[in-house]
């Protein structure tokens, strides 16, 4: 049996629950067989029930496992100060959980008129179908329940329950509920402790004309009543023709009286304040516009600013309760969230945002190449040649400030209008996009706390991990190159170096520069030339909003 490192970090937001974590770790080729037992420990020899799925092989036939996908649950209250690690080969077989995650059929299409399938996690029940004589659209959802003191309640309205939505410019609505095709639902990971389902279908009008594709998919953990959302729209449209004006998901709601919501906000007297509906005949609505402006309103009316939150938002009665957290939430702007008694309308694009979300490109053009040139002549000549095409910027070769200096002057003098880019340029447009938005939902049987909501969101923003040892980790040649890892005294220069070359390269840009916004946060800043570097370098102190402009 055979014993790995993991090195836990993030926990101190949970510190009296237990979490799920999902872990990848690398194998040397030839050292873990498929179908090897393992099992996650800690330093006082707890054994931890584990899930394992393998990720990638290292042959084509799979008999070797290359990376491994791990669950297990960690109890963050008593984590701190123990070691983990994760075991392997005979004898590391995993301990059975007290509660598993269960998925049955509960009825089919012949006796009941449709075919419908439980999920179960002790604490959660969720039913889907995946067909039905008696519903006109394609309405897969069928019922989600939470445990009680009183048994079983159901929280979610059906027919229709919860849908996905997008709106074009038009404000022409298609939502994955109205008539259509039914999707295809799978369950992609089926283990003790996750089990996710994957749901794969399109928008349709009420007239029941198709519009882009959706992958859905929800992840739900042994003994806990949350579920982990991915949501990703494809845009299959026509660029030139179609623009999205509102894209979300829509949550139908029945918690009974005594209704309460509340919003995640800031301001800068108090960073982080909630703000509560008074009783369930009001709207509130939360948005945040970019990443430094959101807003609360009640009814229509402003009633608090800040600037970022952590992105949650709560509904309860007297049955129970909801929480909905969404990941990244001012990083990946704009985001909204509307509550009522209807229920709870998670904005992915909110259809407040003053500007449509577009999948054209300036580029419709080849763009001029300058050819290295520093002769003003020239660089007129061909933007004359070309009046309406657009800069590659690349081709001018800017390597020191100087370069940069006569470029900018160029573009004040004689093409002030023009599209440029120090980037690679090309005429492909937005046909085929797609973007994935993480969320979690937590629903409760009892009254839900604003602190302990707030800790909840701290926690999904920032999940704890727990990777392999980095030693470990490179050894194992997993990543495909010889690495070494940090915090040997002997590579203290070259570790330093690298931890520069990240920050300022990876982090300081996107900090100054405010590269954030739902299509654009994440991307790093194309680095195929000397241009974009040379433009930050010489920006960033003073005119952070100037040095990454056309990049």
């Amino acid at each position: 049996m055979k014993r790995i490192p993991l090195r836990v970090s993030g926990i101190d937001a949970l510190k009296d629950e237990s979490w799920p974590m999902t872990q990848g770790i690398p194998f040397a080729e030839g050292n873990f067989p498929r179908g090897t037992p393992v099992r996650v420990v800690d330093s006082d020899n707890q054994l931890l029930p584990t899930q394992a799925t393998p990720l990638a092989t290292w042959d084509r036939e799979g008999r070797f496992v290359r990376f491994l996908l791990v669950d297990f649950q960690m109890d963050l209250a008593s984590a701190a100060g123990r070691q983990f690690f994760l075991e392997y080969g005979p004898g590391a077989e995993s301990p059975v959980p007290e509660q598993s995650v269960q998925v049955a059929q509960v009825c089919s299409l012949a006796n009941d008129g449709e075919d419908r399938f439980r999920l179960d996690t002790g604490q959660l029940r969720f039913e889907w179908r995946t067909g039905s004589r008696a519903l006109r659209g394609p309405d897969w959802f069928a019922s989600c329940q939470i445990k009680g003191r009183a048994g079983w309640t159901e929280l979610l309205q059906g027919n229709p329950g919860p849908f996905l939505y997008l709106c074009d410019q038009h404000r022409n609505e298609y939502r994955s509920s109205d008539p259509g095709e039914w999707p295809l639902i799978l369950i992609e990971d089926g283990g003790p402790l996750r089990t996710s389902l994957c749901i794969r279908g399109y928008h349709h009008s009420k007239q029941g004309v198709r519009f882009c594709p959706y992958v859905l998919r929800l992840h739900f953990f042994a003994g806990r009543s949350d579920i982990r959302i991915f949501h990703t729209f494809i845009f299959d449209q026509d660029p030139r023709v179609v623009e999205l004006s509102a894209i979300g998901l829509n949550f139908p709601f029945d918690l009974g009286g005594e209704w309460r919501a509340a919003v995640a906000g800031s301001s800068t007297a108090e960073p982080r304040r909630a703000i509560h509906s008074a009783n369930d005949r009001q709207v509130l609505e939360f948005l945040q516009s970019d990443d430094r402006t959101c807003t609360a309103s009640l009814d229509g009316h402003l009633c608090a600013e800040g600037t970022r939150t952590t992105g949650w938002a709560s509904l309860q009665g007297s049955r129970g309760g909801a929480l909905v957290v969404v990941c990244d939430c001012w990083q990946e702007y704009p985001k909204g969230l509307r509550l009522s008694r209807a229920g709870l309308d998670v904005q992915i694009w909110p259809a407040k945002t003053i500007t449509p979300l577009r999948f054209t490109t300036p580029f419709t053009e080849e763009a001029i190449r300058f050819g290295h040139t520093r002769d003003e002549e020239r660089f007129k000549a061909l933007l004359a040649e070309r009046p309406d095409a657009p800069l590659n910027l690349k081709s001018l070769n800017i390597q020191a400030p100087a370069d940069l200096e006569w470029m900018e002057r160029m573009l004040a003098r004689h093409a002030p209008q023009r599209v440029a880019s120090h980037n690679d340029t090309g005429t492909e447009n937005g046909l085929g996009a797609a973007k994935t938005t993480e969320l979690w939902l937590h629903f409760s049987s009892e009254p839900l706390d604003d602190t302990g909501a707030e800790h909840f969101a701290e926690a999904v923003q920032a999940p704890p991990i727990a990777p392999a040892d980095p030693a470990y980790a490179c050894a194992t040649r997993a990543f495909g190159g010889r690495f070494y890892h940090a915090g040997d005294p002997l590579f203290a220069t070259i570790d330093a170096g690298l931890d520069f070359l990240v920050e300022s390269v990876a982090v300081e840009p996107v900090e100054k520069c405010r590269l954030y916004g739902m299509m654009r946060y994440g991307n790093m800043v194309c680095s195929h030339s000397a241009g974009p570097p040379v433009s930050y370098v010489y920006h960033k102190d003073e005119h952070p909003e100037l040095a990454l402009r056309l990049v």
